[in-house]
């Protein structure tokens, strides 16, 4: 039994562990500037002169990341659910209300060094000073954007 020639140019094209933007976009269906921004996001570009390639074996492990935050705006300000599990039903979730803006801002900055740290050390050993610092310099930014945004 032989294969169509179209059967194997999709199993090739899967296969591919580089993509440009058009054919990660088509390989993942989404749209191409959705494909470009989590490529980026996840720090799966690589350029050469002007050619931008994405790796598909980082690009799919940042999709599978389990986002386990979620913030819902609520009457009583803002309230921060973490989900521990995994879906469809988590066995528990706790969360925490943030009455303002600022609170929220504070409360998720702290998860975020805490996931950064974890995404340094991949979970496997202790954060050293360096680690610190490279975690202490992914948040500045964001501190940096509050003090420019409360201008």
């Amino acid at each position: 039994m032989g294969y169509a020639r179209k059967d194997v140019e999709k199993a090739k094209k899967a296969s591919k562990k580089f993509v440009r933007y058009k054919e990660g976009a088509e390989k993942y269906s989404m749209g191409l500037t959705k494909f470009q921004a989590l490529a980026k996001e996840s720090k799966a570009v690589y350029k050469i002169d002007k050619l931008a390639l994405v790796n598909c074996e980082i690009f799919e492990d940042y999709l599978a990341q389990e986002m386990e935050l979620e913030v819902y705006k609520s009457r009583y300000g803002y309230v921060c659910v973490s989900f521990n599990g995994s879906p469809p039903d988590p066995p528990y979730c706790e969360g925490d209300v943030c009455r303002t803006p600022k609170e929220l801002f504070d409360h998720l900055l702290v998860e975020y060094e805490s996931f950064a740290s974890i995404q340094l050390t991949k979970g496997r050993r202790e954060e050293n000073e360096a680690d610190k610092e490279q975690v202490r310099r992914l948040c500045k930014k964001y501190l940096d954007r509050r003090e420019e945004a409360a201008k």
